[in-house]
């Protein structure tokens, strides 16, 4: 009998983890934040300390100011990582798009998505496309001009 009773707990045990899913993060998430890192969502006024797997929707808007760092991680496994200085809102985050809007500063974007799908990064100045699973970076200098530079695949301006 104690043999039933000690083997039931055990395999309770092992049982437990496997239905403790995570909470649904839905389709971006911040994944890695250095320095005072701010959000902005559009139904608050003020900018609130950006946190750790905190889910971001449409309308978002995230500052990374002097000395910070910051990724943001899609569902499909895109990241978009922004350097100090940056300002970026989100446009659009559909299942097979995504579109942003870069205002000032420095994005890496790491484009995972499969073939049929879409990610924008749009500036003051110019628009890039990806289209298939690409590399690329974009900067914005204080005289407003635009640098892209793809590191993988193709990327249209």
């Amino acid at each position: 009998m104690k043999i039933h009773k000690l083997l039931i707990i055990i395999i309770t045990l092992f049982l437990f983890p496997a239905y403790a899913h995570s909470q649904n993060l839905g389709e971006l998430r911040l994944s890695l934040i250095a320095g005072d890192v701010q959000v902005r969502s559009e139904d608050m006024e003020d900018w609130v300390p950006a946190s750790i797997n905190m889910p971001l929707r449409e309308g978002d808007r995230i500052w990374v100011p002097e000395g910070g760092k910051t990724e943001l991680q899609l569902r499909d496994g895109t990241y978009l990582r922004l350097n100090q200085q940056s300002a970026l809102e989100i446009l659009t985050l559909d299942k097979d798009s995504s579109q942003f809007y870069l205002n000032e500063g420095h994005v890496y974007a790491n484009f995972r998505g499969e073939r049929g799908s879409l990610l924008q990064m749009d500036t003051p100045v110019s628009s890039a496309r990806a289209y298939d699973r690409s590399i690329f970076e974009i900067d914005i200098s204080d005289d407003g001009l635009n640098q892209v530079s793809v590191l993988r695949g193709s990327v249209d301006v």
